[in-house]
């Protein structure tokens, strides 16, 4: 899901980036200006920061040169800094209104892009930071509100999701229901997170969110079999997800499926196959496992061997690594 909203957003960059540019090249600007927008438009942006705080500090009332420095600031990644300058152009009353929105949707724009990027790197801290000047920035947009609370509860600070979902007020939009539900998630409410997310999946059919949700809600509640069918409609909407190819791989093992379950754990393992993501852990150890019981020592051997590796204190896998010596060692001795 977050893949898709980010292919998304890379379309509507494209059409801020031209505007973006059109915007930078109209109008020449009064004198004390015109040089900053020379600097602008040649990609000097640093010396046109530089120059435009001068012009600011010795006229602070001079509102083009606030609409150019927010330009500048954004250029430069000083998202901060860009936004003041643009509170004060507004406030001056400036005439370059299309520049000043162009200059908050691409502010918007990037910060949206910087904390997709972060979630998708497990950097909740950052995605919050992002998330929280968004809310400030575009108030009534119930995305970052949603986003914001699932930052803070990836971080396991319920109290601050609940915040975020306190602000996007009683609405019943596919943001405030997604966030609910995964706030009763986090509480360990199952039933009424089975029971909430079947509500809003009557409304919102083709979320991903809720359709994974319902289906982490009937695995707790040990509803198998249901589960493993709700897992698979919610990849297949939602699309390749490590999380519920996991999960869903974990149950068909628990299922005595170790066919399927390797499968998705394979699955599950292909998308983490990165520095974020080593291959180590529960997800190895899931994987050696299913191979153990498929007989197939020595590839579930290797599996360990890096689990271990990534997981110098993974007991289990030592402990399987030590079966698998005593199996290949002496064939029936398989428990």
């Amino acid at each position: 899901m977050i893949r898709l909203t980010m292919e998304r957003d890379r379309c509507a960059g494209l059409f801020v980036a031209v505007a973006w540019t059109l915007i930078s090249a109209a109008g020449c600007g009064t004198a004390p200006t015109r040089q900053a927008r020379l600097d602008l438009n040649a990609g000097r942006y640093r010396v046109a920061n530089e120059r435009l705080h001068a012009i600011c500090e010795s006229n602070p009332s001079h509102a083009e040169a606030q609409c150019l420095l927010a330009k500048s600031a954004v250029e430069l990644g000083h998202y901060d800094e860009a936004a003041l300058a643009l509170g004060r152009a507004h406030e001056l009353g400036s005439a370059q209104s299309d520049e000043l929105g162009c200059v908050h949707r691409r502010i918007v724009h990037d910060l949206w892009n910087r904390a997709l990027l972060s979630w998708d790197r497990d950097d909740f801290a950052s995605a919050e930071s992002d998330l929280r000047f968004l809310t400030r920035l575009e108030p009534q947009d119930a995305r970052f509100r949603k986003w914001l609370g699932l930052s803070s509860l990836a971080r396991v600070d319920t109290a601050a999701a609940e915040e975020a979902f306190a602000a996007l007020g009683d609405a019943a939009d596919l943001e405030t229901v997604e966030l609910g539900v995964a706030i009763e998630m986090a509480r360990g409410q199952w039933r009424a997170a089975l029971r909430s997310s079947a509500e809003g999946l009557a409304r919102f059919p083709a979320s991903g969110a809720l359709l994974g949700a319902k289906a982490r809600a009937l695995d707790h509640l040990d509803r198998r079999a249901e589960a493993v069918v709700a897992y698979e409609r919610a990849l297949s909407v939602a699309g390749p997800s490590r999380d519920l190819e996991s999960a869903r791989g974990v149950l068909l093992l628990q299922l005595g499926d170790a066919e399927g379950a390797l499968a998705a754990l394979q699955n599950a393992a292909s998308i983490a196959s990165d520095a974020d993501h080593p291959q180590g852990g529960e997800l190895g150890t899931y994987l050696g496992e299913c191979l153990v019981q498929l007989g197939r020592f020595e590839e579930a051997r290797r599996v360990f061997e890096r689990t271990l590796e990534n997981d110098h204190e993974s007991g289990s896998s030592a402990a399987y690594l030590d079966l698998i010596d005593s199996v290949t060692e002496r064939p029936n001795a398989m428990p």
